[in-house]
C-alpha cells in the first residue's frame, strides 16, 4: 500500500510539471514569439485546480500565484485591468479549491481515524463478537470469536450467523436480531448455542444509516456457564438446606423483623401444639411466656 501511494505521489508530481510546463510554454509563445496578448488563460485553471485538488492550499496556493504573477510580468509594463482580473481569479480559484481540498481531507482522515478506532475496539472486547447485516450475514468478527469458535475470519465473513452458531437454517427462537427489527433498539436474550455446547448472553445493538435505517448490528455474546454451575450450586445448597431445616429435631423458625412468622419447621409446630395456618397468623412474641423477653432477645442479638 505504501508503495502504490509512492507511485501515485511520483505520477502526480509528474502530470503536474507537464501541465505546468506546457502552460508556461504557451505564455511565453503568446507574448515573447507572436508578441500578442491574446492568452488562452482559462488553460492555466488545468495544473491549478489539480494542485489544489491533490494538495490543498499548500500546493494550490502557490501554483496559482506563481500563474498570476506569470501572466502579469509577461504583461509588464502595459498592465491592463482585465489582466489584473485574470490573475486574481487564477488565485481565488486556486485558494477556493485548496481550501475545500483541504476540508475534504480532514474529514476523510477524521473517517478513517474513527472506522480505524472501532476496529481496534472491536477486536479487544473481551466477549466473543460479530457485525451482522440486517440478513443475519456476518460482516466482521474479533479475536474472541474466532478463538472460540474454531474458525477463521475468511471461513466466517458472509456467513450467515445462526447456520455456523446455531446449525439451523432459520434464525433461533428469540433471536434478538429478529426483535431488533421490530423494537429498533437494543435488545438482550439468553441463547443455547449448539456450535458451542454453552449457554450465552446475547446482546445486538442496531446501527442506523442516516436514514434512519438498519444498517449493522454490533453481536456481542457472553459466556453464561459459570453463572449457570453458580445457579445450579445455589439451587442445589437451598435443597439442602430445605432437608436439614425440614427433618430437624430442633425447633427452628424463621421472622420477619417486627415479629411475624415467615418460615418454620415441623418440629416447631410439634412444640407449641399449632397449626401451619395458625402459626402464620402469630408473631413471635406471642409464642413466649414473657413478651418482653422478644425485646431483650433481639438487643442482645
Amino acid at each position: 500500500m505504501a508503495n502504490n501511494e509512492k507511485m501515485t505521489t511520483a505520477y502526480r508530481f509528474w502530470v503536474m510539471g507537464i501541465l505546468v510546463l506546457g502552460c508556461v510554454g504557451l505564455e511565453y509563445y503568446f507574448h515573447a514569439v507572436r508578441g500578442t496578448t491574446i492568452v488562452y488563460t482559462h488553460l492555466f485553471y488545468i495544473p491549478i485546480a489539480a494542485a489544489a485538488f491533490w494538495w490543498g492550499m499548500k500546493a494550490g496556493l502557490p501554483v496559482s500565484l506563481f500563474f498570476g504573477l506569470m501572466h502579469m510580468a509577461l504583461s509588464f509594463p502595459d498592465i491592463e485591468e482585465s489582466v489584473l482580473f485574470r490573475s486574481l481569479a487564477l488565485v481565488f480559484v486556486g485558494s477556493v479549491i485548496g481550501i475545500t481540498s483541504d476540508m475534504r481531507r480532514r474529514a476523510e482522515d477524521a473517517s478513517r481515524r474513527s472506522r480505524r478506532n472501532f476496529k481496534e475496539i472491536f477486536q479487544e472486547i473481551g466477549q466473543p463478537s460479530i457485525i451482522l447485516d440486517p440478513q443475519h450475514r456476518i460482516m466482521s468478527a474479533n479475536r474472541n470469536i474466532m478463538e472460540i469458535s474454531g474458525r477463521s475470519e475468511e471461513e466466517l465473513i458472509g456467513k450467515k450467523c445462526f447456520e455456523i452458531f446455531h446449525g439451523t437454517d432459520q434464525p433461533p427462537e428469540g433471536c434478538p436480531l429478529e426483535k431488533i427489527r421490530i423494537s429498533g433498539q437494543r435488545e438482550t436474550a439468553i441463547m443455547e448455542v449448539e456450535a458451542l455446547n454453552r449457554p450465552f448472553l446475547v446482546s445486538c445493538t442496531p446501527m442506523l444509516d442516516d436514514s434512519g435505517r438498519l444498517e449493522q448490528v454490533v453481536h456481542i455474546a457472553t459466556d453464561m456457564t459459570g453463572l449457570r454451575r453458580a445457579e445450579q450450586m445455589l439451587k442445589e445448597s437451598e435443597e439442602k438446606y430445605r432437608i436439614l431445616f425440614e427433618r430437624s429435631t430442633d425447633a427452628i423458625y424463621i421472622t420477619a423483623q417486627d415479629g411475624k412468622f415467615v418460615d418454620f419447621n415441623k418440629s416447631m409446630l410439634d412444640l407449641l401444639g399449632y397449626a401451619g395456618e395458625e402459626m402464620m397468623g402469630l408473631k413471635a412474641q406471642d409464642t413466649y411466656a414473657h413478651p418482653r423477653d422478644r425485646n431483650r432477645f433481639q438487643k442482645e442479638i
